[in-house]
């Protein structure tokens, strides 16, 4: 997904099946995730941080900080160039 881009994306980790793929929405939406599985040991790991455990009807609701992260950049660096140089080593 080019950098440049205001989306939020929502991965499962180490999903059971396979129509369980990333999700890729406006950057000013909301998701909101709803357990609905009970006895189950399910767990939410943000940005590879340790898990939490999760219940039944748990909601985590991810959306867009009011905070702003000032990130390092470098400019002569083409996004779809990196991209393509990438994908031709596969």
């Amino acid at each position: 997904m080019n950098p440049s881009l205001e989306a939020l994306i929502v991965t499962p980790i180490c999903p059971h099946l396979l129509y369980n793929r990333a999700i890729i929405v406006n950057g000013e939406d909301q998701v909101n995730l709803i357990v609905k599985t009970k006895n189950a040991n399910i767990f939410i790991t943000i940005d590879g941080q340790e898990g939490i455990p999760l219940e039944y009807n748990d909601v985590i609701e991810v959306g867009k900080s009011h905070y702003v992260a000032r990130l390092v950049s470098f400019p002569e660096e083409n996004y779809y160039k990196l991209l393509h140089q990438k994908l031709m080593r596969s």
